[in-house]
């Protein structure tokens, strides 16, 4: 079966926040790839607080991959705030969530968006 993501951007005037929701499987490329393409939307509003919702979204990729997908991701995410919508089946988007924290990223899991909006709030400006 083939690997696939799909992926949705918007932009909040109102919050100045970007949301971003992706569905599918995943390869390390693909990662990589929408990042690049959320940081673009982003910056063309000049937002820094990027809601990303990934209930519904599965790493597909070895798991000799996930740090060097953490590496290349770190940089790219530089000054963004990122609050995560997880489902916390598996464990891959917690470990995510861990390891770009520890290289410099603000970001942090939640449970609803509710929650992910309201921490991302003070962080937009």
């Amino acid at each position: 079966m083939a690997n696939s993501v799909v992926a949705s951007l918007s932009y909040c005037a109102e919050e100045n926040i970007v949301c971003a929701t992706m569905r599918g499987k995943a390869q390390s490329i693909d990662v990589l790839n929408n990042a690049n393409a959320i940081i673009e939307f982003a910056n063309s509003y000049n937002a820094k607080a990027v809601l990303i919702d990934v209930r519904e979204f599965e790493h597909a990729y070895a798991k000799d991959e996930f740090i060097d997908v953490c590496n290349k991701l770190a940089p790219l995410l530089g000054q963004l705030s990122i609050a995560r919508v997880v489902s916390y089946q598996g464990f891959m988007h917690e470990l995510v969530t861990q390891k770009v924290r520890e290289l410099g990223v603000r970001v942090k899991n939640f449970d609803c968006q509710e929650q992910a909006r309201n921490w991302l709030r003070p962080l937009s400006c």
